[in-house]
Parts: C-alpha cells; structure tokens; sequence
C-alpha cells in the first residue's frame, strides 16, 4: 500500500515509493527509514535503498 498523506506533497501523492521512469531520465523514490513530525508509520514500512552505479 503506497501512501495516502506525504506533509509536502498532500494527498495521493504522484511518487511515493519505487522506479519511475520519465524523459529518458531514471529516479529512485525511498520510503525512507525515520519520520520527521508525525511520529507513526502506519502501512508505511522503512526501507532503505542500494544503487549500485556501473
């Protein structure tokens, strides 16, 4: 389940999590590890993420 509310993004936002791909140009979206104002993670486990650049 992506997420529903991001503070800087409202509701639904457009890039929550994962590859996306736009304009010949690649872009990684992490959920994150910590929280920044709201302190739970509900259905918004941390994640961290390893690019490895060739």
């Amino acid at each position: 389940m992506s997420k529903l509310v991001a503070l800087n993004q409202g509701v639904l936002p457009k890039y929550t999590a994962g590859l996306y791909e736009e304009q010949n140009t690649s872009m990684v979206v992490s959920r994150g590890l910590g929280n920044s104002i709201i302190p739970q993670r509900i259905f918004n486990r941390p994640e961290l993420v390893v690019v490895q650049l060739n």
